[in-house]
């Protein structure tokens, strides 16, 4: 999990997030010697401590301490590539921990497990590399590998201690859930404020493992977006390492994504929705921004926390959101991206509507409807219950918006409808 050469990683509350600029661990031994094991493995005995665990009988008398605890990270490097028989009288720690074989075993199941109880991310960011020229070659050599090293460390290690195969074996995702390549780029920022967002990479591909179940810190939004009479930059502090930009199209519009790592696993699943923008796309002026986590509190523009602003200067809209628990649900990043969309379709002339638009092919004629309502009165619904009612009849439905979009009136007086989104046609969160 950590290079030989730069490398860094971050445990966030449930996640854990692989910063790979260099060389990924190759082998269990670097795995179980990496700076990353040591410090989870120091957290999971931590968590033996509070729950009073039986599984902390491994240590005897000792206290596990920072040396012990790389004694018995140093054991496991060797159960990785040697049986514990032979061990036993030859390795000075290895006695003590050994005695009680199955007690040791069920601690290694309990660690493994630990570490998938975290949503694990890579990201693959290296200046000098053209990782986005190889993407499948990129991911194959980071996600893939790691999966196949953690479970072939794990299932070793049992098998030097127990003596014994698997009869089953369970193919878990042991490894990251999922990478982004993120590369610095050169976006035509407007000058000022926007300048802070210069430095923070620019995602470029992603690749997840379904099926990815995520659990973010809240599964409801409150408030509104409000419009503030100041651009939020101008109060905002940003540290290029602590954040990821997911370029978004969002029908005609290049909007920027810019999200916090606190909110990786959200920001990522952004893909499920728009688009990622292209290179040709990048080297315009983006038409939006949103920073999704920022440390400072918007009270001091606005009486909400959720805010954007419409730089008519600059010819762009900003939002913000803080970097709070409370405003970690993917509504908070879908709809005010959204928002950003409809404000810029007024200003140019179009009617954003909030519904669901279908084009609808019967045998002998096509129609192109839009279902309007309220969150939850059932437009996505609809879509799905014209599918399986009329699937006789319907030769083919084309879903053109399934949340939001816009209407503009065509050159020969005819309306138009545009969708924003690319997926999740029901339900995301």
């Amino acid at each position: 999990m950590q290079t030989k050469e730069d490398k860094t990683f971050k445990v966030l509350g449930n996640k854990v997030i692989i910063d790979l600029r260099g060389r990924l661990c190759e082998t269990p031994e670097e795995l179980l010697q990496s700076t990353l094991f040591r410090h989870l493995l120091a957290i999971a005995v931590d968590g033996l401590r509070e729950k009073q665990s039986p599984l902390l009988e491994i240590f005897g008398n000792r206290e596990p301490d920072k040396k012990v605890l790389e004694n018995l990270s140093e054991l496991l490097s060797l159960l990785s590539r040697v049986p514990a028989d032979l061990l036993q009288g030859k390795v000075e720690y290895a006695d003590e921990f050994i005695k009680e074989r199955d007690l040791l075993n069920d601690f290694v199941e309990y660690l493994y497990n630990f570490w998938r109880t975290y949503d694990r991310f890579i990201i693959l960011n290296s200046e000098n590399d053209v990782l986005d020229k190889r993407p499948y070659r990129t991911f194959n050599e980071s996600i893939e590998n790691l999966t196949h090293l953690v479970r072939k460390t794990y299932r070793e290690i049992q098998k030097n201690l127990t003596g014994k195969v698997p009869r089953v074996y369970r193919q878990v995702t042991a490894g990251a859930e999922a990478a982004a390549i993120a590369l610095p780029k050169d976006i035509p920022l407007p000058e000022g404020e926007y300048q802070k967002l210069k430095n923070i990479p620019v995602v470029r591909q992603i690749l997840l493992n379904p099926p990815l179940i995520l659990n973010p810190p809240t599964n409801k939004r409150g408030g509104k977006f409000e419009k503030v009479c100041r651009n939020p930059l101008e109060i905002i502090t940003i540290s290029p390492d602590e954040y990821l930009c997911y370029p978004a199209k969002v029908g005609p519009l290049i909007v920027m994504v810019y999200f916090h790592h606190r909110f990786l696993d959200l920001g990522m699943s952004l893909c499920n929705l728009f688009d990622i923008a292209d290179d040709e796309d990048l080297d315009r002026k983006p038409d939006a921004f949103y920073v999704y986590g920022c440390n400072e509190d918007m009270s001091s523009i606005g009486h909400y926390q959720t805010v954007f602003y419409d730089d008519e200067d600059n010819g762009v809209l900003i939002g913000a959101c803080p970097n709070r628990d409370e405003f970690g649900y993917f509504g908070y990043l879908k709809k005010m991206i959204l928002t950003l969309h409809n404000a810029r379709m007024m200003k140019e002339g179009r009617m954003p509507f909030h519904g669901a638009l279908v084009k609808i092919a019967m045998k002998n004629t096509e129609k192109t409807v839009l279902f309007i309502g309220d969150t939850g009165a059932g437009k996505s619904e609809s879509l799905e219950a014209f599918r399986l009612i009329g699937k006789e009849r319907i030769r083919y439905m084309t879903i053109i918006a399934d949340d939001m979009g816009s209407l503009a009136i065509g050159p020969w007086g005819e309306i138009m409808g545009y969708g924003t989104e690319i997926g999740a046609f029901l339900r995301l969160d």
